[in-house]
């Protein structure tokens, strides 16, 4: 601010505001906004999935005034105009679509249906005045329909969002391309992939709705027709895949340069756990801008720009982007502490870090200067994995379940300015939702015997149902010494170029840690040698102590990196509760055949293996074909939980 005068104005006027939001019950009609509204709305009916997010955002932000609970950052959530359900509703009556899109025979057929198609009037003239307070400041027009971000089943991803460049002379463009870009958000919804994900979701794609978000980027230029967050990616409130001195409940997340489309995507990423943010795992291999025109409204990327056709770079074209540059605090600031309040009235104290952070190198006064993301994740310029953990455990209790938020960063250019964490999105993990299909009864503690199990492990990493695999490649532990490791490598790596070549994944079963340079403990592959596995199981060495897991390696980084299942099968006879390895099964089993080799065993099984993961019990197990897990795991441990409820012995 320029004076006192101004700096005592703009707190006035913001006090002012917070009140009055605080006071409206409901998201505020468009026809009542004005550019301090937090959230209005256009027609009646829902707001869709990432709607209620932001309106839960907007809630938990004022109810516990968490805008400026650090002196370093501003926590924001976007202001937003959201068209509602029932815009959609009168959009398809109006035009009479309904029965020529189901009729269509392309999604492209689809598009074109829409685009000539008219938005009701109430829709074009709130579009009309929201472009008339946005000019030149991009947009993001986004999808929020009823089952997207749901609690029952999320369609997460599989509709589409476009970034406006808003940069066009006149407001009648600007508004042209906003309602282009809403009717396209529309169509997605009668895409292929929709109705493909509704079927398998057992629902109708006629009882979707679709609502649609729009609101400023959360961005900043970077010089060079360049705009993009500085940071971007998504937290999670469990960690499927814990290192060994963190644990699920802290929570997880992954970051990229720029937007963070690529790692809701499954890109990679910048990965650690927020009960250790001085440890990151992972590299992004590319990061995404939005490419602003050089003259009004041209740009190679169009006006609308849809997430997928963001401008792609290399980590090498980082540092001439400036993506990163920032001003650092030029004197090492000292621990923060700043009390708040969680749902419960318990006071919660954010600090930096639990531990002394690296010593920064001295910065000139008002330097620009690269901040690398790791020094960002432990806490260099602000307390980052403690905030993001704050606001998954908040949006934990607020929804009764575990949830991911979207975020972006926007580092600060100048001293005086402050950094930006935007919270864009919460929803529930849809991994563990208990009623969605795809993860029913994935919660267990109970372990089969040998009986019914192949393999069963206390150490699992991972969550869910691993599918399509029906080979095990598998070394038996009488073929395995320090003597034999490396020839077991080169035949396992052998066996890892057939399957791969036939597009088969597989389970890969073997003493030790997979990757040592120590034959004794271990087999000595490097990734390619085993990079066509989906399931890895590291089990005991025959007459040894204890081998560490894998867990911290490079085979950690690249199993967490690539999602792949992981269990340590501990099956020494002095353990107490022994894990489920069957070799002899395995033994029995037909193999298949790979020339010479002598040393490795592969099995291809007629069916699919049943292997579950629960990553909060870190317990796995891959079942024997004909034991199905809904009746020798969930149904048995579903009786011991009732029997506990219940008192009995």
């Amino acid at each position: 601010f320029t004076s006192k005068e101004d700096a005592l104005r703009h707190w006035v006027l913001t006090a002012m505001f917070a009140l009055r939001n605080r006071l409206t019950d409901n998201v505020s009609d468009y026809t009542q906004s004005d550019q301090m509204t937090l959230i209005s709305r256009v027609g009646k009916g829902a707001l869709g999935g990432k709607g209620r997010g932001f309106r839960l955002l907007h809630n938990l932000m004022e109810t516990f005034e968490l805008q400026h609970v650090l002196p370093e950052v501003d926590i924001k959530v976007p202001q937003c105009l959201i068209l509602a359900t029932d815009v959609f509703d009168r959009f398809m009556e109006s035009n009479d679509l309904l029965q020529p899109v189901l009729r269509a025979q392309s999604d492209a057929q689809i598009e074109a249906l829409f685009e000539v198609a008219t938005l009701p009037a109430d829709a074009m003239e709130a579009l009309r005045q929201y472009a008339e307070r946005t000019q030149a400041i991009p947009l993001a027009v986004r999808s929020s329909s009823l089952f997207e971000d749901a609690f029952q089943q999320p369609f997460a991803g599989v509709y589409k969002s476009y970034m406006l460049h808003n940069s066009a002379p006149t407001v009648q463009e600007r508004v042209a391309t906003l309602a282009s870009a809403v009717k396209s958000v529309f169509a997605s919804t009668f895409t292929a992939e929709a109705r493909s994900y509704a079927e398998a979701s057992q629902l109708s794609i006629a009882n979707e709705k679709m609502a649609v978000i729009i609101q400023a980027i959360a961005g900043k230029h970077h010089g060079n027709g360049v705009f993009a967050p500085s940071i971007a990616g998504v937290a999670n409130a469990v960690d499927f895949y814990p290192r060994p001195h963190t644990t699920s409940d802290d929570g997880c997340a992954s970051i990229a340069p720029g937007f963070g489309s690529s790692v809701v995507d499954g890109a990679p990423a910048m990965t650690w756990s927020l009960g250790d943010p001085e440890h990151t795992v992972g590299e992004p291999a590319n990061f995404m801008v939005l490419r602003l025109p050089d003259v009004w409204g041209v740009s190679r990327g169009g006006a609308m720009v849809a997430d997928s056709n963001l401008e792609k770079h290399p980590p090498s074209e980082l540092s001439s982007l400036g993506l990163l540059h920032t001003v650092p605090p030029h004197i090492k600031a000292p621990v923060v502490e700043v009390q708040t309040h969680d749902v419960h009235g318990e006071k919660v104290v954010f600090t930096r870090r639990s531990k002394p952070a690296k010593a920064a190198e001295p910065m000139a006064k008002e330097q620009l200067t690269e901040m690398p993301m790791a020094q960002v994740v432990r806490g260099d310029l602000f307390p980052f994995s403690q905030v993001l953990s704050f606001f998954l455990q908040l949006g934990t209790a607020a929804l009764s379940c575990p949830v991911e938020l979207e975020f972006a960063v926007n580092l600060r250019k100048g001293e005086k300015e402050r950094h930006e964490l935007n919270i864009l999105q919460i929803r529930p993990m849809s991994t563990l939702i208990p009623d969605a299909k795809s993860t029913k009864a994935l919660r267990f503690s109970y372990l089969p015997t040998e009986q019914h199990a192949v393999a069963t492990s206390r150490q699992a990493l991972g969550h869910g149902r691993f599918s399509n695999l029906t080979d095990i490649v598998y070394v038996p532990p009488e073929s395995f010494s320090a003597d034999t490791a490396d020839a077991i490598a080169r035949e396992i790596s052998a066996i890892n170029d057939d399957l791969k070549k036939q597009g088969r994944k597989y389970v890969l079963v073997g003493p030790g840690r997979w990757g040592t340079a120590d034959r004794k403990r271990g087999i000595p592959v490097d990734w390619s040698q085993i990079d066509g596995s989906s399931f890895i199981i590291e089990s005991s060495v025959p007459n040894t102590a204890s081998v560490p897991p894998s867990q911290g390696a490079h085979f950690f980084q690249n199993i967490m990196s690539f999602g792949l299942g992981y269990m340590t099968v501990d099956t020494r006879p002095a353990t107490e509760e022994k894990d489920v390895l069957d070799y002899k099964w395995l033994d029995e089993q037909p193999k298949v055949s790979h020339g010479n080799l002598q040393l490795v065993k592969h099995v291809q099984l007629p069916e699919e293996l049943e292997i579950v993961c629960d990553g909060l019990s870190r317990r796995g197990v891959i079942m024997k074909p004909g034991k199905p897990f809904a009746t020798y795991v969930d149904a048995i441990d579903a009786m011991m939980k009732l029997t506990v409820e219940s008192g009995g012995a």
